[in-house]
């Protein structure tokens, strides 16, 4: 089957551990030929250049934080940054109407929580595949503790820790478990397959 190459717009919130694993994907997307442009701040862009993808910054949308506000943000509840978001979002409006009806992406590959990402695709009718990276962490770790690749940390205390990693450490069952899990990951397809998924989309719902 022959894939028409797509343009394909890459949303992200300000974060490395958010970033960093959409890097790969955007690569594998470029080498085979399709425009990706990749909307994220300042931080990121020569990372964002060297994966080959088209970097658009969007750190004038960011609120100026002074020093101590910035450290705070570590601290922040759910709902604090929840609100955060929605004021970047809100000003990044009329910034991505104009940027969607230019560009006019046949996908958009956003990171989970990145309102601004999901919503313009929404409004503009575009395809998305959404990368999950928070939601799914307690979801992740009882899948560990079931297939026996490792324990659910339950006490977070220096002692705790400790205790937990004797614990690992002691029983050679939960490094074989885990030795079986690394083999199941790299026959997954990576980031080829990922663009693949996202080559191909939109895909038909589940049922």
């Amino acid at each position: 089957m022959v894939i028409r190459l797509k343009k394909i717009s890459f949303f992200c919130i300000p974060a490395h551990g958010h970033t960093n694993p959409m890097l790969p994907v955007a690569a594998e997307l470029v080498r085979r030929g399709n425009a990706v442009r990749f909307y994220s701040f300042e931080e990121f862009r020569e990372k964002i250049r060297a994966a080959g993808a088209e970097f658009i910054s969007c750190d004038s949308f960011l609120p100026e934080l002074t020093k101590q506000e910035e450290a705070g943000l570590k601290r922040v509840s759910a709902v604090e940054m929840t609100v955060q978001d929605i004021r970047v979002t809100l000003a990044m409006s009329d910034f991505l109407d104009k940027e969607f009806q230019a560009f006019r992406p046949d996908v958009v590959y956003t990171d989970s929580v990145c309102f601004w990402g999901k919503l313009n695709a929404w409004k503009h009718h575009v395809p998305m595949v959404l990368y999950p990276q928070t939601g799914e962490q307690h979801a992740a770790a009882r899948r560990v503790t079931e297939i026996g690749a490792g324990i659910m940390l339950k006490d977070d205390s220096s002692e705790g820790i400790r205790a937990s990693v004797r614990e690992i450490l002691k029983h050679k069952a939960y490094g074989n478990a885990a030795a079986e899990c690394s083999k199941d990951f790299r026959d997954c397809s990576g980031a080829a397959g990922a663009a693949e998924f996202i080559e191909n989309a939109p895909h038909s719902p589940v049922k």
